[in-house]
């Protein structure tokens, strides 16, 4: 991570273990420079905005998140991650973790005028991915901003895809915390993918891709309200 942030580099290794990401080759190195990178866009993004994070996990991009945000809410579904994320003694004044599900936002207090959604848009089954941007955009106000990254499939940290009869979604296995091997949804995206994906809410869309990841900004379009 960036020499500006030298205590990042452990949070940053455990964050993406799962991904390959270590100091050994080339390519892990480009890896770590793109991560740099989405850090820095996140920076430039969020700068004094009221930030609702949907699927914060451990918290380390809520971290970023709030050097310069105004207000951090940040939701993951599990108490066991968001036990992590709160470990980070992130001031309180600034930063709210919560218990909540990514698809039920209506219930979510509060005003905000950007998104951030980091490595979980892969996550979200295809049936279920127009409940949850519909859901999302509907909690931002006008004038929102959004920010999202995630994986770009290679073969070294994709693995192998597996698919199943009648679904539209690809897996992989996993290995869990408990040692066990899992089966995950992970549906990889693209910018020719990404593009008309998110053209019903996203003005001034700006994609921007690596060998690794993919990570993009947007201002939500004005007439984006009450989707379902």
């Amino acid at each position: 991570m960036p020499d500006q942030h030298p205590e990042s580099n452990n949070d940053v290794t455990a964050e993406v273990e799962y991904l390959g990401v270590d100091d050994e080759t080339g390519a892990d190195l480009e890896r770590k420079a793109e991560l740099d990178a989405i850090a820095d866009s996140i920076r430039q993004t969020l700068k004094g905005r009221r930030v609702l994070e949907v699927a914060c996990g451990t918290g380390y991009w809520t971290k970023i998140a709030a050097e310069v945000a105004a207000h951090v809410v940040a939701l993951d579904i599990s108490p066991k991650m968001l036990a992590v994320a709160q470990s980070r003694a992130l001031p309180p004044e600034s930063v709210e973790f919560c218990v909540h599900d990514a698809y039920e936002l209506a219930s979510v207090q509060g005003s905000y005028d950007a998104g951030l959604a980091i490595f979980w848009l892969s996550h979200v089954p295809r049936d279920r991915v127009e409940k949850f941007l519909g859901g999302f955009h509907n909690r931002l106000g006008e004038g929102s901003v959004v920010f999202m990254a995630d994986r770009l499939y290679t073969p070294k940290t994709g693995g192998t895809l597996m698919v199943k009869r009648g679904s539209p979604d690809t897996f992989r296995l996993r290995r869990m915390p408990d040692g066990s091997m899992g089966e995950i949804i992970v549906n990889y995206y693209d910018d020719s993918s990404l593009q008309p994906l998110l053209a019903l809410y996203a003005e001034d869309l700006e994609i921007s891709a690596g060998e690794s990841f993919w990570w993009l900004r947007y201002r939500v379009k004005n007439r984006v309200k009450n989707i379902k």
